[in-house]
């Protein structure tokens, strides 16, 4: 694949609950341009966009893209 240059440090993608199959294959394609940290943010509870791809199991699919080295979640929301 193309994208010369250094992969980024950190790939960081806030409301990832809704993410289609176009923006996971972005992730995916960073993720192995490694090494880069990807960070994945959202609430499957909040997912809006099902009707144009997305899917709130986005967040949960491991068998995309490994095993999570960390999984955190809040307690409660600000």
């Amino acid at each position: 694949g193309g994208g010369g240059g250094r992969p980024p440090l950190f790939f960081f993608w806030d409301e990832a609950q809704d993410l289609d199959e176009c923006m996971l294959a972005v992730v995916d394609i960073q993720r192995k341009r490694g090494p880069t940290a990807v960070v994945l943010v959202g609430a499957p509870a909040q997912a809006l966009y099902g009707f144009r791809g997305a899917s709130a199991d986005a967040l949960r699919d491991t068998a995309r893209f490994g095993e999570a080295d960390t999984e955190f979640a809040l307690a409660r929301s600000f």
